[in-house]
C-alpha cells in the first residue's frame, strides 16, 4: 500500500512539472507571434491560436529560402 502512495506522488509531482515546462513554452510561443504578453485566458482560446499559427506560417513564408 506504500508504494502505491509512493508512486501515486511520484507521478503527481512529474505530472505537475511537466505541465508547467509546457505553459511556459507555449507562452513565450504566444508572447513571440503576438508581440504581446499573454494572459492565461489566451492559452486556452481557440482565437488566440488561430492568431498564433497564422502568424507563424506568414513568418515562415517570409523566411530565408534554403536551397
Amino acid at each position: 500500500m506504500g508504494l502505491l502512495y509512493l508512486t501515486l506522488i511520484v507521478v503527481v509531482i512529474v505530472t505537475s512539472i511537466s505541465g508547467a515546462i509546457v505553459a511556459v513554452r507555449m507562452r513565450r510561443r504566444m508572447n513571440k507571434s503576438l508581440g504581446r504578453r499573454a494572459s492565461s485566458l489566451d492559452l486556452v482560446s481557440f482565437k488566440t491560436w488561430n492568431e498564433v499559427e497564422k502568424t507563424e506560417q506568414q513568418n515562415k513564408e517570409s523566411g530565408p529560402v534554403h536551397p
